[in-house]
């Protein structure tokens, strides 16, 4: 399963983790993610699962945003950077 919204989902993924170093005069610049769709992590608000809806997709879909944080928290350590999610 890709990292884009699946069909069960009514809501759009609204949140995003970046990771951002500090500039000179304590600026932060954000970076661009490593890969298109690695910047997800998560829903403005969480949809609910249907009766027809598949729980396996709606478990991947998760599991795949909480990668994209993992990723962009390993990401900022590797740098010294630092991790916002918005």
């Amino acid at each position: 399963m890709g990292v884009g919204t699946a069909a069960w989902c009514t809501s759009r993924v609204s949140l995003s983790v970046d990771v951002f170093v500090y500039a000179s005069g304590g600026d932060w610049r954000v970076l661009e993610p490593e890969a298109p769709g690695h910047n997800l992590a998560g829903f403005e608000s969480w949809p609910m699962i249907k009766p027809a809806d598949s729980l396996a997709a709606f478990r991947g879909t998760v599991s795949a945003r909480l990668a994209n944080i993992e990723r962009a928290a390993a990401r900022a350590l590797r740098i010294g950077g630092g991790v916002v999610i918005w």
